[in-house]
């Protein structure tokens, strides 16, 4: 607790500071689970520098003793490496590499170090290197066990017609498992484990051996880990036999969690006609993580999206999520003899407007919609995405369950859902549309228009006016000279380095000297991807953020230290001042 003197109580765990992680819940967790002492000291390390880091940007006036205490303890150490190990899965993945350890009793994961040596100095390796290397361990484990799986430990607890029988095995671990399935055994188990094994009966000759394909970890009624073997998701194969497991009374949920979490056996896998069925024969098995108390959002015949708070997530992935006060779901009923049961097909995180990942309980869930996800993404109190999430990326589910239409529909109604997504990706979306220049407008806080051809990305009161805020008193002098016949001239060549710029004259009234500037279709991707480059001004914003200034942002739209966007225009595409352009 020494290495945490001064930090307070514990380190916030998210932006909005609702969640700490615990000084002494950390301690606690390291001693149970990484037991030695250089290693506990290491995890420690990273909880350590995060809370010193995060102090030294809060903006607090800070002690020299502490200045001189934060500068020493992240000495070597970069911002990047002190969150890229914090928000790592260590802690989450640990004590499954731990009971692989254990149950093989493998030197190279019982003797390795979490340090690199430098002559007398010990300096500590990224959490990502740690984990790489136990998951090549486990590998080579996995080749060094390949061949016959059979087990010989435990007692029949439920028998099948064909010979397949799931054995229960008290205590919840297995070491015979767990070389059989290649996988931990469940380690040494936990208070109140029970450990299931669906297997299968093979005779060679007179000998009957019992070869395992799922293992499943029961506690107090609770289903947690459900996997096949390596941890494989169980195949659809298996499902008769899993359908019969939660058919008995004493089942009494299906919570998933523990390593791997989204490998899990899910009972959205399942048929409707084995869901049906298994509702009928164990009403009162409570499948979907967000019970009952809900708010209906948008309802179909066969679906709905609901709004919840505290779902009942396996306490590992419950770790990973409760920082969202509440959650959205995508659910299908499953409709019995005894009521309505509502499965979750999907659902994401909701804070304040905003909507983390899409999880996924079945990838075809696009197919079971009746109506789009832009009709709920549309709603007043959903905004945007959180920052991580971009619909537009090859690994977004956002991205899988909206089609090229509802993306276009929320580009125009609601730009700020595409704020991480970059232009190339909307504008191979859109092309030259109302959508592409509401995106552009919505995250630059800027106010272009259409024009009849093209994008209007600028209005200025004459022509003099736009050459003297390119600060060129050459181009200024020339335009001055020549105002009145620059314009016609312009309009057949362009006075930029470019030909997708170019002048329109206002028609509001004959005496207005007031001039658009307008962006082609031609241009319309090259230009903001050059303006959106770092600006010649003495600023780390871009030149897209000079345009105008807007009270909502604030201080993303501060003006101080550039010198406008006439100048980057006329810096970056440059500007003929000569006579050429009269001829």
């Amino acid at each position: 607790m020494g290495m945490f003197s001064g930090l307070g109580s514990g380190v916030p765990l998210d932006e909005f500071g609702r969640r700490r992680l615990d000084f002494e819940e950390v301690v606690a967790w390291a001693r149970e689970n990484l037991c030695k002492d250089d290693r506990i000291i290491w995890f420690l390390g990273v909880v350590q520098r995060t809370a010193l880091l995060r102090l030294r940007n809060s903006g607090e006036t800070l002690c020299p003793k502490m200045r001189r205490k934060i500068n020493r303890k992240l000495r070597g150490f970069d911002a990047e490496r002190v969150k890229a190990d914090f928000d790592s899965d260590f802690a989450a993945t640990w004590p499954h590499y731990r009971s692989l350890a254990n149950v093989y009793k493998c030197p190279r994961m019982l003797d390795y170090s979490f340090y690199f040596r430098k002559g007398n100095q010990f300096i500590p390796k990224p959490a990502a290197l740690i984990l790489s290397d136990h998951e090549e361990m486990e590998e080579r484990l996995k080749e060094l066990v390949a061949g016959e799986r059979f087990c010989s430990d435990g007692n029949p607890y439920l028998n099948f017609k064909d010979g397949w029988t799931w054995f229960m095995i008290e205590g919840g671990g297995s070491y015979q498992e767990a070389k059989a399935m290649k996988h931990c055994g469940n380690g040494i188990g936990k208070p109140d484990d029970v450990l299931l094994s669906l297997r299968e009966p093979i005779q060679r000759g007179d000998v009957l051996f019992w070869k395992p394909h799922l293992t499943f970890i029961l506690n107090n009624g609770i289903l947690g880990e459900m996997k096949g073997c390596a941890n494989a998701k169980p195949d659809k194969r298996y499902h008769s036999y899993v359908e019969g497991l939660l058919s008995r009374p004493e089942i009494r949920r299906v919570q998933g969690g523990g390593y791997l979490p989204g490998n899990n056996f899910s009972f959205a896998d399942m048929t409707p006609a084995r869901q049906r069925r298994t509702m009928e024969a164990n009403p009162e098995l409570e499948v979907d993580p967000f019970g009952n108390d809900v708010e209906i959002l948008l309802e179909g015949a066969n679906l709905r999206w609901i709004q919840a708070n505290q779902p009942k997530f396996a306490p590992r992935t419950k770790d990973c999520f409760a920082s969202y006060p509440s959650w959205i779901a995508f659910q299908t009923p499953i409709l019995s003899s005894n009521g309505t049961t509502w499965v979750s097909q999907a659902w994401c995180g909701l804070e304040q407007g905003m909507l983390g990942e899409l999880m996924l309980g079945r990838e075809d869930v696009s197919r079971m919609l009746d109506f789009t996800p832009a009709d709920l993404l549309l709603l007043p109190n959903l905004e945007k995405f959180f920052d991580d999430q971009d619909p537009m990326a090859d690994h977004s589910n956002w991205g899988k369950v909206l089609d090229s239409e509802d993306r276009r529909k929320l580009m125009r109604r609601k730009p700020a859902y595409f704020r991480n997504s970059s232009l190339k990706a909307v504008w191979d979306s859109t092309g030259f549309s109302e959508a592409y220049l509401s995106v552009l407008n919505e995250r630059f806080g800027l106010g272009f228009r259409m024009a009849e051809d093209g994008i209007e990305i600028g209005r200025f009161d004459s022509l003099l006016g736009f050459a003297k805020e390119t600060l060129d008193t050459q181009f200024e002098r020339f335009v001055s000279r020549y105002n009145n016949d620059l314009l016609q001239a312009w309009r057949e060549k362009s006075p930029f380095g470019v030909k997708w710029l170019q002048f329109r004259a206002s028609e509001i009234q004959k005496k207005d000297e007031s001039v658009s500037l307008v962006l082609t279709p031609d241009g319309a991707l090259q230009f903001f991807q050059e303006m959106l480059k770092k600006p010649r001004c003495s600023t780390k914003r871009t030149a897209l953020t000079v345009l105008t200034y807007d009270s909502d942002r604030g201080a993303d739209c501060d003006l101080a230290g550039c010198r406008g966007f006439p100048y980057e225009i006329a810096y970056r595409f440059g500007l003929r001042k000569d006579f050429s352009l009269l001829n």
